[in-house]
């Protein structure tokens, strides 16, 4: 009877498909990748289901300069975006400022959709959690116990924000490390319009990072982008490691993990 339950629950459970990242609208903010370590080229990966999609990705704080991108996906295919070209207006720039950089994809039928940073030191596949990505409240998880590179002149640890609504979103920002322009642990307030974002960076004092656990929340929903290079103690090797996180009511004891 045992090992019966035990196949039926086996059987259960690989049945189930994975609903976290198949979505309609999706809201992202590309991290600023050092340049030094290779930040290109960056694709948008589009993957259809069962049915064709028709599908626009724009950058609505930037209607001019910005990518706009209108697709027609067969079903049940994967459709590949070159950004390469848009580098500049699709990553994110000088910390502590306010930017132009949000991408909002909108679907007629069910997608998922992978950011990916192809360099040889910053490979990344970064997977967009639609719904489950906006929100109101963040708690930013970082590595506590890997060393930070902090020899990076264009690059550090941080996070990045970006506003979904129309009108004026407040974001109220409670860093847990001395960043550029900021103090730890002293809240302040940010005002953005739809698709403008926010950087925030480590002003690398303290080593590894003491970023993880800064909270980010706002009257409005966001979508928050963390990224950041590590390094091994023992080769000395440098990597980036960046991923759009979910909002702290989707937090979870069971993830799924994405292969490269």
């Amino acid at each position: 009877m045992v090992k019966y339950l035990f196949v039926v629950a086996f059987f259960f459970v690989f049945l189930i498909k994975p609903k976290a990242q198949i979505d309609t609208s999706f809201w992202f903010v590309a991290p600023d990748i050092s340049a030094t370590l290779g930040q290109s080229p960056i694709e948008l990966h589009i993957q259809t289901y069962s049915q064709a999609a028709t599908v626009h990705v724009v950058q609505p704080a930037n209607p001019t300069t910005g990518v706009n991108l209108n697709l027609n996906i067969a079903a049940n295919s994967l459709n590949v975006s070159n950004l390469t070209p848009s580098l500049t207006a699709v990553e994110t720039g000088t910390a502590n400022t306010i930017g132009v950089k949000g991408i909002y994809i909108s679907s007629n039928a069910n997608i998922s959709v992978y950011y990916t940073i192809g360099s040889g030191a910053s490979k990344e596949m970064i997977s967009l959690k639609g719904q489950r990505a906006k929100g109101t409240d963040f708690y930013t998880p970082f590595p506590t116990s890997i060393l930070t590179d902090n020899t990076l002149a264009d690059g550090g640890v941080g996070f990045d924000v970006v506003a979904t609504n129309t009108g004026v979103t407040t974001v109220l920002i409670t860093p847990r490390a001395a960043c550029v322009g900021r103090a730890k642990n002293v809240t302040f307030a940010v005002s953005l319009t739809q698709g403008q974002t926010f950087s925030m960076r480590d002003n690398n004092a303290v080593n590894p990072s003491e970023l993880a656990g800064s909270i980010v929340s706002s009257d409005q929903p966001i979508a928050v982008t963390i990224s950041g290079p590590i390094r091994t103690a023992a080769t000395l090797c440098t990597n980036y490691y960046a991923d759009q996180i979910t909002t702290s009511d989707n937090i979870g004891k069971q993830h799924v993990i994405v292969k490269g």
